[in-house]
């Protein structure tokens, strides 16, 4: 897939790609697996918060950001099913993502303006 073939320029830790979703899971309800997660994202130049927008839970807790010396996206997944795109863009900012994507890989949108931005100087 795109987001996983940029290579190079930029290491990028999207918690869905690199973590077993079940295991990234047990990891932001436990407060006490925090450090994991942080010190898995010292190498990399940005972190991505994703968030299914069929999934009314919200997975991170707000100022969840604050954890990381990093800049830190959202990237709202899923927007071709069911579910409140802006109430799911709201849920990314109060866990302080600084710039949101919507993408849907189905519709194939928004997959090319996340690339361009992992691209990029920031």
């Amino acid at each position: 897939d795109r987001i996983n073939s940029i290579g190079g320029k930029k290491n990028v830790f999207v918690y869905s790609y690199f973590w077993d979703n079940n295991l990234i899971e047990e990891y932001l309800e436990n407060r006490n697996r925090y450090s994991a997660l942080i010190v898995s994202s010292y190498d990399c130049d940005v972190i991505g918060m994703v968030q299914a927008n069929d999934d009314e839970r919200n997975q991170f807790p707000p100022g969840f950001s604050s954890a990381f010396n990093k800049p830190v996206i959202g990237i709202v997944t899923k927007v071709d099913l069911s579910g409140d795109v802006e109430r799911t863009k709201r849920m990314l900012e109060q866990a302080g993502a600084t710039k949101i994507f919507v993408v849907s890989s189905y519709e194939n949108t928004g997959v090319d303006e996340l690339a361009e931005y992992l691209k990029s100087d920031w």
